[in-house]
């Protein structure tokens, strides 16, 4: 009934793309990506080598699902209003050798999670918190004075700097402007959403890289960060609101953003509350492994 290839050639990956578009329509709010994250995911590793690990499933010639494995984890999506389809495919994780030990799934997909405990896998704490919103919404927070919103320029200087500031807000060495060039280059992004926070001597100071979907009238704020110094001052949730605006005008009804359980050490989840967005469900991570062993 289904058929199963990997990941072949770019064409693949507008496909996989397009299908999550039409999946917003299908499941919203619970979906488990937008377009633009898919370009995130495939910019972790900037010689390509992470889409590689992409299977794709199709009814007849039409795409309805896939698995993007990464080491032990897999993300999975796949068209709720195929009879079977779900259970296939998590039948087929589970049954790959190895098997793909870590899925996720949100609280509320009931339908997602029993399928989950009958193949013997078990919730873990939740891992991210989904915050959906209305830029039309968004409330209004002044631009200090000299200070500006400004799109991230090209070349390799802006890749420089739009690197270093998310090493420096997230004290991490994780991020390379080779892995931000690579970004840029994916279907879905915009130069026109890569936005950065500049202060009065031309630093950047906060940003966020803006993936915009018109076909689904959506877009996903991934990532957003504000570099060490300038944290605790309100300058992110500044951007934000003025990238919000921006999405409203242009026609945007949707924006979804991510964040860590709140804790004193991930307090994103409050800065995105204060802009306006609502939490909509948390993702729990599932393992094979009891989570008493």
């Amino acid at each position: 009934m289904f058929v199963t290839r990997s990941y072949e050639q770019p064409v693949d990956f507008v496909a996989m793309q397009r299908l999550v578009a039409r999946l917003w329509f299908q499941q919203a709010p619970y979906v488990y990506a937008l377009p633009g994250d898919l370009s995130w995911w495939r910019a972790a590793t900037p010689d390509d080598t992470g889409i590689r690990g992409a299977t794709l499933w199709y009814l007849d010639d039409s795409l309805v699902g896939f698995v993007w494995r990464a080491g032990d984890d897999a993300d999975i999506l796949y068209d709720t209003a195929v009879p079977g389809l779900a259970s296939a495919i998590l039948a087929d994780v589970a049954a790959k050798t190895p098997p793909a030990g870590l899925v996720y799934a949100f609280d509320r997909h009931v339908d997602r999670t029993d399928i989950l405990r009958s193949l013997g896998y078990h919730k873990g704490d939740p891992l991210f918190r989904m915050h959906l919103m209305d830029p039309n919404d968004a409330p209004h927070y002044e631009i200090p004075q000299g200070w500006e919103v400004r799109q991230l320029p090209t070349g390799d200087a802006a890749n420089q700097d739009r690197s270093d500031a998310q090493r420096s807000a997230f004290q991490s060495t994780k991020m390379t402007p080779e892995r931000y060039a690579f970004a840029r280059s994916l279907p879905g992004y915009t130069g026109d959403w890569d936005l950065v926070l500049r202060t009065p001597a031309g630093d950047i100071a906060a940003f966020v890289t803006i993936w915009v979907d018109h076909a689904s009238q959506t877009a996903h704020f991934e990532p957003v960060g504000c570099v060490h110094a300038y944290k605790r001052q309100g300058l992110t949730r500044i951007l934000l609101c003025e990238a919000l605006r921006r999405l409203s005008r242009a026609g945007i009804s949707t924006v979804c953003v991510l964040s860590a359980p709140l804790s004193a050490e991930h307090p994103a989840g409050w800065l995105y509350e204060s802009c306006g967005f609502h939490l909509i469900d948390h993702i729990a991570q599932w393992s094979r492994v009891p989570q008493d062993a």
